[in-house]
């Protein structure tokens, strides 16, 4: 699966190449405000810590044009190799592009 927007990587070429992969780990939901059938929703994200080999995002679900969120969420990805099938270091490229990407700094 390619992503062409946002950090443009090819995911499933890198799982294929054992490079990079995730698994969700942890997923928590805080359930504030209910949407309706016809709203319009934005969704929020934003990484908000790498580990070494986790990496945990926020997410927040608002009707659009709106600050008061609908629903929280965090959810904890670990990073994956799938030949070894099992947790591997964050790999620094990868690192790297997020955090570019959150400051506002990823051209691609």
């Amino acid at each position: 699966m390619i992503f062409p927007g946002g950090l443009k990587l090819d995911i499933g070429e890198l799982a294929r190449s054992g490079q990079f992969d995730f698994v969700l780990a942890k997923t928590i939901l805080e359930y504030k405000s209910p949407a309706r059938l016809g709203d319009w929703l934005s969704i929020w994200c934003k990484m908000g810590k790498i580990g070494n080999t986790s990496m945990t995002m926020g997410f927040m679900i608002t009707r659009e044009g709106d600050t008061d969120p609908l629903l929280l969420a965090e959810i904890i990805y670990v990073s994956y190799n799938p030949h070894t099938e099992s947790s591997m270091p964050v790999p620094v490229f990868i690192r790297e592009r997020i955090e570019k990407f959150e400051k506002g700094e990823f051209a691609g």
